[in-house]
């Protein structure tokens, strides 16, 4: 018995479902479409089964071993497992407790008085839409500064104003108005 041969027949009482054929290469001229060809040097594995080269040496035969498509996925390579972990209730209290430290100076109060101080805002409503727990603010600024600039630019301006408060919450959707904007939106 060959090496491949032994190495074929282990597959098949590991495998027995696995279908395995001999077949001439004359004798069926599409046999490099329909199936996986073993030729000279050709690499195996299946995640039961370490990678197998067979020597050019034993392949110069009449007779090659087919591997019917239905049975690729046998010599794939392995799929690894994800590694599991746990987190520990004292985990779990240490990640909400920084949670906590990062987001509880934010409050809507400090983010108002911010704006009016650093943008002369005429008008600030903030709310807070995650409930009390500081995490997501809407706001509605008004202010003279806003004049000339697009929407974005007037954004940004915002945001480098509230560059570390919006660091430590989730969620912040600015609506910037001019004051003629503003009036115009009220009436």
């Amino acid at each position: 018995m060959t090496e491949i041969e032994s190495y074929i027949s282990k597959i098949r009482r590991k495998h027995p479902k696995l279908l395995l054929r001999r077949l001439n290469s004359h004798d069926h001229p599409l046999v490099e479409s329909t199936a996986i060809s073993v030729s000279p040097g050709l690499r195996i594995q299946s995640p039961l089964h370490p990678i197998k080269t067979f020597p050019a040496h034993l392949m110069y035969s009449r007779t090659s071993t087919i591997l019917s498509r239905s049975c690729r996925y046998f010599f794939r390579a392995p799929v690894h497992q994800r590694q599991t972990f746990s987190i520990s209730a004292r985990s779990f209290a240490a990640i909400n407790a920084a949670m906590a430290d990062a987001t509880a100076g934010v409050t809507p109060e400090g983010l108002k008085s911010k704006l009016v101080e650093q943008l002369q805002a005429q008008h600030v409503e903030i709310e807070d839409l995650s409930g009390g727990c500081g995490q997501a603010f809407q706001a509605v600024i008004v202010s003279p500064q806003f004049e000339k600039k697009t929407m974005l630019a007037r954004h940004r301006l915002v945001n480098s104003v509230l560059k570390a408060e919006i660091a430590a919450i989730h969620a912040w959707t600015p609506k910037c108005y001019t004051p003629e904007q503003w009036q115009a939106l009220q009436q």
